[in-house]
């Protein structure tokens, strides 16, 4: 059986990573007896096959929010397979078990890694836990994240909202239909959401204070986001260290030199070294100025003694 994968997550202290996605399978009953071709999403835990499971042996069609339609699919052949559950995302618990994100159930489901038994289901039509402060009233949610000490994260779709009432959306006023991320960065307390079909990402303190904000495309996608022509599933903040193969950009206009050096995230620093000699040796250059990188490009006045000149990048060490 294809699959089609959404997500390839290597686990910390794992064996193997975790993969999800949609497969056709086989044909199978609707609750009419009409037939229907199913998007049939399942997860595994992958390298020597450690763990599989399959949405239709658990999940009924009565217990999702979706049906046969243009768009998810009219399950009357098997290029046109009707997406049910659509999983797109599945991380593991501190107790080794998997817990999933259900689009189309609205609902994160806990899945046993002993017997594939659904133990709990957050959110949806089935929901297992008593809401007392409208926790539960998410939808078409993407990313579920394990937080550890018992607490999740979810990018909550509700823009997208049909079925349930109304809930308070991003203080940005930007509506996002489909995917979208949340990273909680532990170092900093700060979060990091991408708005998936809106080419957006914003990085929040603790607090809620925005620290940085990117758009990514033209405005006027945004106004038509139901079409995605620019768009994130997931958006990230890790560390990166950046060593081009290229050398520094150096640009000398009238008496002001210009550098700058793409993609090097090390460099710290620039040093101006001049001579008057064409052909000079290295212990021939003298070190005239020295200047903390402040941006993508600095620049240093020359003085008029200062006939020819080269640059040196410092990192933290110098």
């Amino acid at each position: 059986m294809e699959l089609s994968v959404r997500l390839w997550k290597s686990l910390p202290h794992s064996k193997g990573p975790l993969v999800s996605g949609p497969a056709r399978g086989p044909v199978i009953l609707d609750a009419k007896g009409n037939l229907v071709w199913m998007e049939n999403d399942k997860f595994e835990q992958a390298m020597n096959l450690m763990f599989e499971w399959r949405a239709t042996d658990r999940i009924r069609m009565s217990d999702v929010f979706s049906s046969p339609s243009r768009k998810d699919g009219h399950g009357k052949s098997k290029k046109d397979a009707f997406d049910f559950f659509h999983v797109n995302s599945v991380d593991k618990t501190d107790t080794g078990d998997y817990i999933i994100s259900a689009r189309y159930m609205h609902a994160i489901v806990c899945i046993s890694s002993k017997t594939g038994d659904i133990l709990w289901q957050l959110g949806g039509k089935n929901n297992n836990f008593e809401d007392v402060n409208g926790a539960t009233d998410f939808a078409w949610q993407h990313h579920v994240t394990w937080q550890g000490n018992n607490t999740i994260s979810l990018f909550d779709n509700h823009a997208n909202n049909v079925f349930h009432s109304p809930s308070k959306h991003s203080k940005d006023k930007i509506l996002n239909v489909s995917q979208g991320s949340v990273q909680m960065i532990p170092e900093s307390g700060n979060v990091l959401v991408g708005f998936g079909n809106s080419p957006t990402f914003v990085e929040y303190s603790a607090d809620g204070k925005v620290l940085c904000k990117a758009h990514f495309a033209p405005h006027l996608l945004y106004e038509i986001i139901e079409f995605g022509f620019v768009k994130s599933y997931r958006v990230f903040k890790k560390p990166w260290v950046g060593r081009p193969k290229t050398i520094p950009d150096v640009k000398v206009k009238g008496r002001k030199v210009y550098v700058s050096w793409n993609g090097a995230t090390e460099v710290t620093g620039w040093r101006l070294e001049t001579t008057r000699a064409l052909e000079a040796k290295d212990h021939e250059f003298a070190t005239t100025q020295a200047l903390k990188r402040d941006g993508f490009e600095t620049s240093f006045a020359l003085y008029k003694n200062e006939k020819y000149v080269r640059i040196a990048a410092l990192d933290a060490r110098e």
